[in-house]
């Protein structure tokens, strides 16, 4: 892949959804990085630096999203890192405020994968310089 325009994280324990979302991105010449757990996710923010992270709500194994979101949260390398939240659940307007409140963003499924995209496009290229 020549230049890439950012380096993406998926975070979904459904394998189908995690190979849609790295064609679909790796069309749009960005690297992508796949993760089915809460543990390979946080070992690939500890080793390449992510512009986004795409992140399933609900991870299996009794693990959530939310878990990760206040993981990258903690960290000051990756504290304004942007996050998408996946979601086939409807939330209650409480924890969406919650979600937003830690800056991530929510999109229900199934996901709209042109507003998605353009989305991520807007995230990676608004993104102050590091």
């Amino acid at each position: 892949m020549n230049n890439p325009q950012g380096h993406v994280l998926v975070v979904d324990d459904e394998e189908g959804i995690r190979r849609l979302l790295d064609r679909l991105l790796s069309a749009r010449n960005y690297s992508v990085s796949l993760a089915g757990t809460l543990p390979e996710a946080l070992e690939i923010l500890k080793s390449k630096p992510i512009d986004v992270v795409l992140l399933d709500l609900q991870l299996g194994e009794r693990k959530t999203g939310l878990q990760l979101l206040h993981e990258v949260r903690r960290h000051a390398t990756t504290v304004r890192l942007p996050v998408i939240i996946l979601t086939g659940l409807k939330l209650e307007e409480a924890d969406e405020e919650q979600i937003r409140a830690e800056g991530a963003y929510v999109f229900y499924k199934p996901i709209d994968t042109e507003a998605l995209l353009v989305y991520v496009d807007r995230l990676v290229h608004n993104r102050p310089a590091s």
